[in-house]
């Protein structure tokens, strides 16, 4: 009988009273959708849960430390169990007993390995959470159906649900990032469906207390998930939505608030033509979006002249959005995205005053996104460096250091003749203190005022970089730069003066002028330079957009 059915767990009171809630298939929803392979493809190939992974072959007993180094992510992913997802997907298709038997033989040669040794990954937060909802099924399945399990089967899994339990059960393992969803939403449906083995445990408690300690730390009271980055805000709301967090959770009533402005504020995350702002650590923009532009919800209606313009402004979160109205036609449509938020280290870029440019129906200026998750790659210290963004760093290139400020904009102020976008930034890098202010004119320039006082008034080597997007080629002129499409002039940059300038495309060392398109997959683009000794200076560019 397959009871993992739509809808959604009963109330968490049910398992204290040791009357398991029927599983719901919403809690997997997200979890089984990572695997490369499915079903028939694991089986005849081996494990794959990337694309650009050749199949690693799935032969037990496991090599549990395998990449343990080379690739941490692969891994964790081991940790994640993620060779059972495409299984399971099968089994919610064709339910058997001989496919519940292909699932536990990983979990079961986990436990073997774990009662000997470890590795740097073995209690990952994110993946003990994974592995929660896994144990839930294995003694859901032994519950309802008692032939699939021997008696040394059933020592395993009490075996994994009591190390599971000690482990999401102690605040001090609690991740309050988009990991801690997972371990919280593990912990409470693995309990309910322990029976008599969680008796005496305050889950239902301890599970909401991290849920909610989870869901105040990820957003802000505008709704504007913490971890830096557009493609976050979409996990995690899509974590919300598709894991049944609200039906899992029903004494969090008092949050919805913020889970539902959360997932109004993603429409001001798309460009016009459908992709995603690539600050912080958001994948490639075709990764995330893959229908209409949805229409925004909550702004302010500007208007420019005879351009209608939307204005999201989210400066106590940290990013601060104009754009085109919908309905707009693509070739007018345009989007300033503005970037001061530091709430911390996760998904963190060295984008502090950063921003993106769409103008006139293209990307004209862009962020570098994500690239791995592979913390000692050279490409990856690169995209989150703050060479990478459109901003200003030290000219040395040291890794930018700020402190955690939380946002560092300032409400958008709007006129007739244009609007305004700023925000300051102290001790940048610990050395200098950076206030930068953006007049915008939609489909006639943008200009860019930075100043920039170093600590002490000892004169530093700043740079100043803007990104241009794929596609377009920029020229050194006498007065400036232009920025080509083929032959057709886009924009034309007049760079700070005083200042010394280059154009760069694509170098490799040290790396400048790269953009991510996949996971660990970069194409070159052209960067233009500004560079400047200086203890204190006012630095001005402007960028002009021929009709």
């Amino acid at each position: 009988m397959m009871t993992f059915e739509a809808g959604t767990v009963r109330e968490a009171s049910d398992c204290q009273s040791h009357r398991a809630p029927q599983l719901s298939l919403t809690p997997f929803n997200l979890c089984l959708g990572l695997n490369a392979n499915d079903y028939t493809a694991q089986k005849d190939q081996g494990f794959r849960f990337r694309t650009d992974r050749d199949p690693w072959p799935l032969k037990l007993p496991l090599d549990w430390r395998a990449d343990e180094r080379d690739d941490k992510n692969f891994n964790i992913q081991l940790h994640f169990w993620r060779m059972i997802d495409p299984i399971m997907r099968e089994w919610f298709v064709h339910p058997s007993s001989p496919l519940i038997g292909e699932m536990f033989q990983f979990a079961r040669d986990w436990h073997r390995f774990h009662r000997h040794e470890a590795c740097a990954n073995s209690w990952n937060d994110m993946a003990a959470g994974y592995r929660a909802l896994r144990i839930a099924f294995f003694m859901e399945r032994d519950r309802l159906d008692p032939g699939v399990f021997t008696d040394a089967d059933r020592h395993v899994i009490a075996d994994l649900f009591r190390s599971h339990s000690d482990y999401l059960m102690n605040p001090a393992n609690w991740s309050v990032t988009n990991h801690g969803l997972f371990q919280a939403l593990g912990n409470r449906i693995m309990h309910q469906q322990a029976g008599e083995l969680a008796a005496n445990i305050p889950f239902v408690e301890a599970s909401g207390q991290h849920m909610r300690k989870c869901l105040h730390n990820l957003f802000t009271d505008e709704g504007i998930q913490t971890e830096h980055s557009a493609g976050y805000h979409f996990f995690v709301t899509d974590a919300i939505r598709r894991c049944a967090i609200r039906e899992v959770f029903p004494e969090l009533g008092d949050v919805v608030r913020i889970i539902d402005l959360a997932e109004q504020n993603r429409a001001w995350l798309y460009f016009p033509d459908g992709m995603v702002s690539r600050v912080g650590d958001t994948r490639s923009l075709n990764d995330v979006t893959s229908f209409e532009v949805p229409d925004v919800q909550g702004g302010q209606r500007w208007q420019f002249g005879d351009r209608s313009l939307d204005i999201g402004d989210f400066s106590r979160s940290g990013w601060t959005v104009v754009k085109s109205a919908v309905g707009t036609a693509l070739e007018r449509q345009c989007m300033l995205f503005f970037t001061a938020m530091n709430h911390g280290i996760a998904h963190k870029h060295a984008d502090d005053l950063s921003f993106e440019l769409f103008e006139n129906g293209r990307h004209v200026l862009v962020d570098s996104g994500q690239y791995a998750y592979s913390p000692n790659d050279e490409m990856k210290r690169y995209v989150t460096s703050a060479a990478a963004h459109n901003t200003v760093d030290l000219g040395d290139g040291p890794r930018d250091e700020t402190a955690a400020y939380g946002s560092g904009l300032n409400p958008v102020r709007t006129s007739k003749r244009a609007v305004v976008l700023s925000g300051e930034v102290l001790g940048r890098a610990g050395k200098f203190d950076h206030h930068r202010r953006l007049r915008y004119r939609p489909g006639l320039d943008l200009e860019i005022c930075d100043v920039l006082d170093v600590a002490g008034r000892t004169p530093l080597e700043l740079c100043s970089r803007l990104h241009f997007a794929r596609g377009l080629d920029v020229r050194k002129e006498a007065d400036g730069f232009s920025i080509r499409l083929h032959d057709k002039v886009v924009a034309r940059v007049s760079p700070p003066g005083g200042w010394s300038t280059e154009s760069i495309f694509g170098r490799a060392d040290p790396p400048l002028g790269w953009v991510t398109i996949g996971y660990k997959i970069m194409r070159p683009i052209w960067v233009i330079e500004a560079r400047r000794t200086v203890s204190k200076t006012v630095a001005r560019w402007r960028l002009t957009f021929p009709h």
